[in-house]
C-alpha cells in the first residue's frame, strides 16, 4: 500500500487536429492564466509528441506540486479545462504517477 502523502504527478494528454493548433495554442494559454490564478502551488508544463500522425498532433499537459496533486486538485483542474471551449471539445487521457519506490 503507498504511503499516504506520496507525491502525485498529473499527466493529460489529448489530440489536437493541426489546422486546430492556433486555437488550441491560445486555449492553453488561457489555462495556464487561471491555473496560476486558481492553484497557485501547481505547476503547468505542456509538451507534444515529435511526429504528428495524419494531421493530427498529441499534447501532453503535466501537473506538478512541491505537495502532489491531490485527487480535489485534478477535478479542479479539469473544472477548470471545462470552462475552456477548446480544450474541452477533445477527449482527454488522465493518468496520475509517483516518483519510483526504493521498494
Amino acid at each position: 500500500m503507498p504511503p499516504p502523502n506520496e507525491p502525485r504527478t498529473l499527466f493529460v494528454y489529448y489530440k489536437v487536429p493541426s489546422e486546430d493548433r492556433g486555437a488550441a495554442l491560445a486555449a492553453v494559454a488561457t489555462l495556464r492564466e487561471r491555473i496560476a490564478a486558481a492553484l497557485p502551488h501547481i505547476h503547468l508544463e505542456c509538451m507534444q509528441r515529435p511526429a504528428i500522425a495524419n494531421g493530427v498532433e498529441t499534447w501532453m499537459e503535466i501537473y506538478r506540486s512541491d505537495v502532489g496533486i491531490s485527487e480535489e486538485g485534478a477535478q479542479r483542474i479539469e473544472a477548470a479545462v471545462s470552462q475552456i471551449p477548446t480544450l474541452a471539445r477533445w477527449p482527454r487521457a488522465r493518468e496520475i504517477f509517483i516518483p519510483l519506490r526504493a521498494t
